[in-house]
């Protein structure tokens, strides 16, 4: 195995190829060269999930005002335990991404979050 900045994301519902994080054939920055599995995409599906659960906990662990700042809530700590232990046991060599959690989600639905 070698290591490759190309990914290939196959399912049922989602078909994708990433050359370094940004979908083929779409230029850095743009935003349709977002990945339906980047980090933006995961905090949305987290936020709709949370919005048709009602859980107040989900609920108040979206509302931060960085990616950053939601991925250090409490109720994630079981995870972050777990992820370091898989990049510790498995992922051996793994370059993490940091630095540029400080974006936000525009969920655009807080009133009605706090109604």
């Amino acid at each position: 195995m070698t290591p490759s900045n190309i990914t290939a994301v196959f399912t049922t519902r989602l078909q994708e190829t990433l050359i370094g994080g940004v979908l083929q054939g779409r230029k850095q920055g743009d935003p349709r060269a977002a990945s339906a599995i980047s980090r933006k995409a995961m905090w949305q599906a987290v936020a709709d999930v949370a919005r048709a659960l009602g859980s107040p906990v989900l609920l108040d662990a979206i509302q931060q005002d960085s990616y950053g700042e939601f991925k250090s809530q409490n109720i994630f700590e079981d995870r972050r335990k777990v992820a370091g232990d898989v990049k510790k046991m498995v992922l051996q060599g793994w370059v993490p991404n940091s630095g540029d959690e400080v974006f936000r989600l525009n969920v655009g639905w807080e009133e009605s979050v706090s109604a």
